[in-house]
């Protein structure tokens, strides 16, 4: 396809912007009703309440990934300024984020993927990447900033403006928690804390890290068709709930043009791939996301990325050869 027929793709808009801000708003009032809930005794209230925050600050996460993008706003002050709002509310400075994830994207799935790391190591044994996928779905809140934080320490090459707006950003962070806890302290508030914020906060942390999964866990390829699921879902709800997760499930064509913005996503999909279904850029897409989630799931006891894995695999089926061969 002629890069002039994709040109219209890439014209960004404030949609997702005004989007995220207003689920920002919804979050901060269901957190209101969530306390209130609590306190008067309607705990399941509270439950509810938990399970839209977590998949509205799932949203904002991937609205997170739209900044780092430069995608989320036409004007790049509003890009940045959102972006770094809600990176220091989930510990994670944009720039931090921008840099590992530009690593992501170039070195996919390869033992310099910064995003993927431990499973693209082949010398971690698989007990502990199975420790840190275990650590990853359970207490993404903190895992993730983890690993965007150890992207930038082991960075060989940073331009001096990068760490220093890595340093402010991560001084605005601890200055903002400082404040907030500061505040529920004083307040005596904890559990309001606890009920409002750090619960809902939690489970999309893990919401966060369960997608990620889907997108990359268990593909041993080196390339964007090898190494990503993408979810093609013509039903209904299939397309509300890729609508509401800003379309990432089109994962494939994210990897592959990377600055169009997600509410094109589908349409760029129907472009690029409309001309085979037998294609092999479409070997790894997948009819609704509860398969994509599957095929993900029956990779977990050995969680691991990459090309690297299918060499180490060949690698070690030769050595084991040569051993029985000498053996007999």
């Amino acid at each position: 396809m002629k890069s002039r027929d994709l040109q219209h793709l890439y014209v960004k808009s404030s949609h997702t912007f005004y989007q995220s801000a207003f689920y920002t708003s919804l979050f901060f009032a269901l957190m209101a009703l969530s306390i209130i809930s609590w306190d008067t005794g309607y705990w399941y209230a509270s439950i509810g309440c938990w399970l839209v925050q977590a998949h509205i600050g799932h949203i904002n996460v991937l609205a997170f990934h739209e900044a780092s993008h430069y995608t989320l706003h036409p004007r790049r002050s509003v890009n940045e300024l959102f972006g770094i709002a809600i990176g220091s509310l989930t510990f994670t400075p944009l720039s931090a984020y921008r840099y590992a994830h530009n690593q992501h994207h170039t070195h996919l799935a390869s033992a310099r993927d910064p995003e993927l790391w431990p499973y693209s190591d082949t010398s971690i044994p698989r007990w502990q990447r199975m420790f840190a996928a275990f650590a990853e779905l359970c207490c993404g809140l903190f895992y993730t900033p983890f690993t965007f934080l150890r992207a930038v320490l082991i960075a060989e090459r940073l331009p001096q403006s990068t760490r220093l707006r890595l340093t402010v950003e991560y001084v605005l962070i601890a200055m903002l928690w400082g404040v907030i806890l500061a505040t529920v302290a004083f307040l005596h508030a904890w559990e309001a804390f606890l009920v409002g914020v750090l619960i809902p906060f939690w489970i999309a942390g893990n919401l966060h890290s369960l997608r990620k999964f889907v997108e990359h866990m268990g593909l041993l390829g080196d390339d964007v068709a090898s190494g990503t699921r993408t979810v093609v879902d013509s039903t209904r709800l299939g397309k509300i709930v890729s609508h509401s997760m800003l379309h990432i499930d089109f994962h494939g064509p994210h990897h592959s043009y990377a600055k169009i913005p997600f509410f094109r996503l589908p349409e760029a999909t129907a472009l690029l791939y409309s001309a085979s279904e037998s294609n092999r850029e479409t070997e790894n897409f997948y009819p609704s996301y509860a398969a994509a989630l599957w095929d993900m799931l029956k990779t977990i006891p050995n969680p691991r990325v990459g090309m690297q894995w299918a060499k180490s695999d060949a690698a070690s089926g030769e050595r084991e050869s040569r051993f029985e061969t000498a053996a007999s």
